[in-house]
């Protein structure tokens, strides 16, 4: 019988109308998860129940391969089962920690915890061996001897063998784990001693915006376009892939996503690095300033320090910062045809080089123009670089009906060219889109202060309140 001393003692009354006897017979008809959730009732059903620690763990093991808590439903993908990059996959399932025995989100275990092979959930439905066995007692369970026998002869008995030493990032910070900062040509990664910084999942995104910034346009009056963004910075418009950092805020101690910190880099495998002394400098396409990341601050500590007005202009900053690029990107999308074709302009034959030497007046000026500092296209530059793009289609439509042989090379299907040729519409979509969010930004700041602490908070933060799984 379990030893608990908290529920040692039975409490003087029932709270319900029925013997024990039939409680417990009750007790033992439910699933895993609603026995811990019983469980966490009242000190009777404690007394009842009579948990101790290891039992606690055996069962709450047993607990997040229920469906409700998303077990067997696979993570992974691909013929090298690597792991979902849709992150509203991971969001319905719940893992064990053994440290602070609690139910948590993906985002509170490092992807050692999660990934490797023998802290992987195992499927309840191939699963031979159960964790344990157990029968009900007058008082509490009795709890078998049997568990799982994992032997190391191949994947799939190995599959889940560790799982009861699954431990949280914050156990393992509160265990002295975290503190290794391996070293890298930009700087030393890992965080501080007092603000670590853990690596956390991958997930695909269109842009740095999307990135540091997801969901925004739910909380703004206009709406994304019908055919959703293009990814106006990527060759045939693929998502990236941006790895999500896990950051514990010195002020709070909450575990909290790096977007929750505003800060962050432009392209998709930017680091997040300093000195040796937590100073971090610009790197990754961004000009801001160096900071300390043991000052850093999430939105709700900032809000409560200096006010939620410091807070959207805080946002505010950032958010320009990161349009400044994505506006950059975008430009230079829209007029890198015009390199392109005023380059292999003989490609194309002498009977049209007319033609397209009157096209290309002022564009590829523009093009090179748009490498200076604090440059962007006007309203104007972009409608003359949308009637060149119409004229030139309709010469490259003529081009092919005569002279099909010049579509080859650096003019050929799959080449940058004709990737700027087919996609110039959905660039000037997004282009039109992006001027439009920063219209509304400027106007209404306020939007990305309640996006803000929406966002910063982890879902079962706690760890140890029990979910609404219904």
């Amino acid at each position: 019988m379990a030893d608990n001393s908290s529920v040692s003692a039975s409490p003087e009354k029932s709270p319900f109308p029925v013997p024990a006897e039939i409680l417990n017979y009750i007790i033992t008809l439910l699933e895993p998860h609603d026995v811990w959730a019983v469980y966490r009732t009242c000190k009777y059903l404690q007394y009842i129940i009579n948990f101790g620690d290891n039992e606690l763990l055996e069962f709450l093991l047993q607990s997040e391969l229920a469906p409700r808590c998303g077990g067997g439903i696979s993570l992974f993908v691909g013929p090298n089962f690597n792991p979902n990059p849709d992150l509203k996959a991971w969001e319905d399932h719940l893992w064990v920690c053994s440290g602070c025995m609690s139910l948590k989100g993906h985002l509170h275990f490092n992807n050692h915890s999660l990934l490797q092979l023998a802290y992987r959930k195992p499927d309840p439905a191939t699963s031979k061996n159960p964790l344990t066995t157990w029968t009900p007692t007058l008082r509490g369970k009795k709890w078998g001897q049997e568990r799982s026998k994992y032997a190391a002869s191949n994947a799939s008995e190995r599959l889940g063998a560790k799982r009861r030493h699954r431990l949280c990032i914050e156990c393992l910070f509160l265990a002295g784990r975290l503190n290794n900062q391996p070293w890298s040509p930009h700087g030393f990664r890992g965080g501080t001693a007092t603000t670590p910084i853990v690596v956390s999942r991958s997930v695909r995104y269109v842009s740095a915006m999307e990135r540091y910034f997801p969901d925004l346009a739910e909380f703004m009056e206009l709406p994304e376009p019908t055919d959703g963004l293009y990814a106006y910075n990527r060759l045939h418009g693929q998502t990236q892939r941006w790895i999500l950092y896990m950051v514990r805020c010195p002020t709070c101690s909450v575990w909290q996503e790096l977007k929750s910190f505003r800060v962050g880099g432009t392209f998709a495998r930017w680091t997040p690095t300093h000195d040796g002394t937590g100073l971090v400098r610009p790197h990754g396409g961004l000009n801001y300033e160096a900071f300390e990341i043991d000052a850093l601050r999430c939105n709700i500590c900032l809000s409560r320090e200096h006010g939620f007005g410091l807070l959207c202009v805080d946002l505010q900053d950032w958010y320009h910062l990161l349009m400044k690029f994505a506006k950059f990107e975008l430009d230079l999308q829209l007029l890198e045809g015009w390199s392109v074709i005023k380059t292999h302009q003989k490609q194309f034959g002498r009977k049209y080089i007319k033609d397209i030497r009157r096209i290309l007046q002022g564009m590829t000026r523009m093009y090179a123009k748009r490498f200076r500092p604090n440059s962007e296209l006007s309203y104007e530059q972009l409608a003359l670089v949308q009637f060149r793009h119409r004229e030139f289609s309709e010469l490259w439509e003529k081009i092919m009906e005569t002279d099909s042989h010049v579509a080859f090379g650096n003019l050929g299907p799959g080449s940058r060219f004709m990737v700027w040729l087919e996609n110039f519409d959905k660039y000037m979509v997004t282009w039109h889109w992006l001027r439009a969010c920063q219209n509304e930004i400027n106007i209404h700041p306020c939007i990305l202060g309640i996006w803000g602490l929406r966002q910063t908070r982890l879902p079962y933060q706690d760890g140890r309140a029990l979910p609404q799984l219904t």
